[in-house]
């Protein structure tokens, strides 16, 4: 019975898990598709300060991790190119779970203006 209950908790903590990561209700179409975790030297500026952005929101530990250095670096390819096409003046997106392994999860709340944006990426 005992075996049963924890199968059924692990279980039920699995499809929780699951469930918040594969929520793309807060993904904005610019950062959905393919990862691009490719890494251009033109836009170096802008890797090192969106790793700098999160790492003041889960205590430097994003940089410590390559998964989570991966999401960044696929978040900053993926903002470049769609910045090249759009209009916008604002840009934001929630990396739920890019810290995993510490007491909780941690997620990151990036945000951009285009001006700091046009200044990262010399244009």
């Amino acid at each position: 019975m005992q075996k049963l209950n924890i199968i059924y908790v692990v279980t039920l903590l699995t499809i929780i898990f699951v469930t918040g990561v594969c929520r793309a209700d807060n993904l904005p179409s610019w950062l959905s598709g393919k990862p691009d975790q490719n890494i251009v030297k033109e836009r170096s500026a802008l890797y090192k300060w969106v790793i700098h952005q999160a790492d003041k929101q889960t205590n430097g530990q994003a940089s410590q991790q390559t998964l989570a250095k991966n999401r960044l670096i696929n978040l900053s390819n993926k903002l470049a190119v769609h910045f090249e096409k759009s209009d916008q003046n604002e840009f934001s997106a929630k990396l739920i779970y890019l810290v995993i392994g510490a007491e909780q999860p941690m997620h990151f709340n990036f945000y951009i203006q285009k001006e700091k944006l046009n200044e990262l990426l010399n244009k």
